[in-house]
């Protein structure tokens, strides 16, 4: 599995997203085993993970959700998620 981290920091303007090309190549030429690839992005875009008429990714597999982790991870744990010198 691979992970596209914080993409919602990257500005692509060109014709095809970089992350696109990225996942089509990726697909292309590893054809030996099942790739999964994730995306992690706070707008929680869609445009990355389309799925064909048999229910496939042809890109990305999934995105990662920040927020659901770091609530699973208190609950699941008893820790706090505060940040380092904030009360």
């Amino acid at each position: 599995m691979a992970c596209a981290d914080a993409i919602d920091q990257i500005e692509d303007t060109s014709s095809k997203h970089a992350l696109i090309e990225i996942a089509e190549r990726i697909r292309r030429e590893i054809t030996d085993r099942p790739i999964h690839l994730t995306t992690e992005d706070s707008r929680n875009v869609t445009f990355l993970h389309p799925r064909d008429k048999q229910g496939h990714a042809p890109l990305f597999t999934g995105e990662w959700n920040d927020d659901f982790h770091n609530a699973i991870h208190v609950f699941a744990t008893g820790e706090p998620m505060l940040l380092p010198g904030f009360r």
